[in-house]
């Protein structure tokens, strides 16, 4: 993983610790929303399963039904040690340790109370498939971005219907002298 990826994954993660310690819903989301823009820039799979976290934590902790489940505690401890360990094997860069901390978030879930679990994982599974339809949305095609995100390209595509982003006016570009700038940008 290349290393300004990796700082900008530790901030995240940073970030995220602090909104769910501090409540803050809305700062899960916008955090989601930034890292999906550079997944579509990277196309890479640690921003889009970043991105894929982030808004479904946002689902979850903005919930309060969740948290009255007698599983919510364990929820939420194992949320924050697993984040925490996540940036501790990226300031080490050690890129198979935060893989084996991402995988054990994500299996860690089918140790909830069953309901909890249940609509965990029903929020994954809707988050993956929004963020997929918001990398589709930048601009990358459809088939690539149902792979990265292993969501179902039929699936994405039901989504992507209901949703209008196929009607958006992708034909229209800003100037060249700004389109030349953000792709200098990107080299520095």
């Amino acid at each position: 993983m290349e290393k300004e990826l990796r700082l900008r994954i530790i901030e995240t993660l940073r970030e995220t610790i602090n909104a769910i310690k501090n409540n803050n819903i809305q700062h899960l989301k916008t955090l989601s929303d930034n890292v999906i823009h550079s997944a579509s820039i990277l196309q890479t799979q640690y921003p889009l399963e970043i991105s894929t976290l982030l808004y479904s934590l946002g689902k979850i902790y903005e919930r309060e039904r969740y948290h009255t489940f007698k599983s919510w505690k364990t929820f939420d401890n194992d949320t924050k040690f697993e984040l925490q360990n996540m940036i501790e094997t990226l300031e080490r860069d050690n890129e198979k340790g935060f893989q084996q901390s991402l995988k054990k978030y994500f299996t860690a879930i089918n140790g909830l109370d069953k309901r909890l679990r249940h609509y965990i994982q029903e929020v994954l599974e809707t988050a993956k498939t929004s963020k997929a339809a918001r990398i589709y949305e930048h601009g990358i095609s459809m088939a690539q971005t149902a792979n990265i995100l292993n969501v179902p390209q039929y699936e994405l595509m039901k989504y992507i219907g209901t949703t209008g982003i196929a009607d958006a006016p992708f034909n229209v570009s800003g100037n060249i002298k700004k389109r030349l700038d953000i792709a200098r940008s990107l080299f520095k």
